[in-house]
């Protein structure tokens, strides 16, 4: 009985992969493009999450074997330790972002990954 609930989420997951790489393909062709560029300009590659995003943007840092070029920003402020209630409105607060661009130094050169599980914030 309990394998038919993993075999319907399993295809669950797969539908939503298929729609995603349907509809999304041009995007992420774009976004490859993009990121080529700015490693061909020697530029960095930041990314960014908040709350339980941040983990992915963690999970893209210091890998074996990894690219190099991958800098995270791990505001704890916006993450899960510092509490939901402050993080949350932190990360809504108006002109927080360009006191992050400008303590990172990111460029025009560089790329910013943001990352949102939700994709609201």
């Amino acid at each position: 009985m309990a394998w038919a609930y993993v075999e319907l989420y399993r295809d669950e997951v797969q539908r939503i992969l298929e729609r995603v790489l349907k509809e999304e393909r041009l995007n992420m062709e774009r976004a490859a493009e993009e990121i080529s560029r700015a490693l061909e300009r020697d530029g960095m590659i930041y990314v960014l999450g908040t709350g339980h995003s941040m983990l992915v943007a963690a999970e893209m840092f210091h890998r074996a074997g990894g690219l190099a070029r991958i800098y995270p920003i791990l505001e704890t402020s916006l993450s899960p330790f510092s509490g939901a209630l402050k993080s949350s409105s932190l990360e809504r607060l108006s002109g927080y972002a360009e006191i992050l661009f400008n303590y990172y130094r990111i460029s025009s050169s560089d790329i910013l990954i943001v990352i949102s599980n939700s994709g609201s914030t």
